[in-house]
């Protein structure tokens, strides 16, 4: 069973989410909450497997505030934020103090399903919104064709917790680092980087760092995958 915490100050968003999640036989709803500060004491009681997080609650920030200090004591709970507008900055921010994954709330039931079921066994893909983004990259692009090829091949193999670990390592950032700045294990960080070398076909993560630094391909990279 997965065990889902859900986090909204709206109970019409609250009773839909609950409902889409208890028809799937596989899922556990163990609780709601309409405040941060409330999903971070059921978090810690409950230890979820997955959590729905809103991201505007008492205040702008409640549900980052929240999932940050979630994902700081609580490494293996994957934290999906949920969202009415698409909302650039807010849900970059989310990814960068660990979050997974974000739906929109009007999302369809089969992707709300679909989005923790893929948290929960670490494999949440990017948003089809990251084509989106790129094609609107794309439009003022002026460089190279062969950074896009690279660029889209990156997006379309690698998870969003892959995608994250890549940047991090293109910042210079060490393994011990990136487990820290991840709230994740450092085993996990080595098995994420050996999936990254698989996908991309590289023998050492240097490799890739080197080629996308060559290219000058770490910028579009990043603003590709910040939706």
């Amino acid at each position: 069973m997965i065990r889902v915490l859900i986090v909204d100050d709206m109970e019409t968003f609250r009773e839909r989410f609950r409902e889409v999640l208890s028809s799937d036989p596989a899922i556990e709803v163990v609780g709601t909450a309409s405040s941060g500060e409330e999903a971070v004491a059921i978090a810690f009681k409950q230890r979820p497997d997955v959590i729905l997080m809103d991201v505007i609650m008492e205040n702008d920030r409640a549900g980052i505030t929240a999932a940050t200090q979630i994902c700081s004591a609580l490494s293996s709970v994957k934290i999906i934020m949920s969202t009415v507008l698409e909302d650039d900055e807010t849900v970059f921010n989310a990814f960068q103090i660990g979050a997974v994954d974000y739906l929109l709330k009007n999302a369809h039931p089969e992707e709300i399903l679909s989005a923790v079921k893929l948290a929960y066994i670490d494999q949440s893909t990017p948003s089809p919104l990251i084509a989106k983004k790129l094609r609107k990259e794309f439009v003022n692009l002026r460089g190279n064709q062969e950074s896009i090829k690279l660029i889209l091949h990156i997006v379309r193999v690698l998870t969003q917790v892959e995608l994250d670990i890549l940047l991090l390592l293109c910042d210079g950032r060490s393994r011990n680092e990136i487990s820290h700045i991840r709230c994740i294990e450092l085993s996990t960080v080595k098995t994420h980087i050996g999936n990254i070398l698989k996908k991309l076909e590289m023998k050492t993560s240097s490799d890739i760092v080197k080629i996308l630094k060559n290219s000058q391909s770490i910028d579009l990279l990043r603003q590709s995958i910040r939706f």
